[in-house]
């Protein structure tokens, strides 16, 4: 049996595609989504971020932040986690719109494990705690055997 997973974070741009990239180079059916209803993308200030639709792809967001502002987006990471997530798949998905079932769902906040387990049945959703080390530890954590020994 291969396992069909998920990712979820809430805006399908930096804890799932990691995962999504870090998975899919283990070999397994992985897909990344977001939960929100936007994408929200950090911005010049806090309270000014820059929100983009789903149907906005990856390279559009690029693009757009490079004109907006080349050396802020560059330094604060998000033009590189941009190009990481353009060579991975074209753009962001929404979880709730998709009509593929999964076996397990792996999600990165308590928001969005309520949001995944309201929008639709699934067969193990996960949650782990959101901090610098711990989507990196989780997967590790997930290695093939493992995962295999819950088939």
């Amino acid at each position: 049996m291969d396992l069909k997973i998920a990712v979820v974070c809430s805006s399908n741009q930096n804890r799932s595609m990691e995962a999504h990239k870090f998975l899919s180079k283990k070999g397994f059916n992985v897909k990344s989504y977001g939960s929100g209803n936007q994408v929200k993308l950090p911005g010049a200030s806090p309270t000014q971020p820059n929100v983009y639709s789903f149907h906005t792809t990856y390279d559009e967001m690029y693009k757009d932040l490079l004109r907006k502002d080349r050396q802020l987006y560059t330094q604060n990471g998000i033009l590189h986690m941009l190009d990481r997530n353009r060579r991975i798949k074209a753009r962001p998905e929404r979880f709730q719109d998709t009509k593929e079932n999964f076996d397990i769902v792996i999600t990165a906040e308590e928001r969005v494990y309520d949001q995944v387990v309201e929008s639709k049945g699934c067969g193990l959703v996960l949650y782990y705690e959101d901090n610098d080390n711990a989507c990196a530890d989780f997967l590790c954590a997930c290695s093939a055997r493992e995962i295999v020994e819950i088939q």
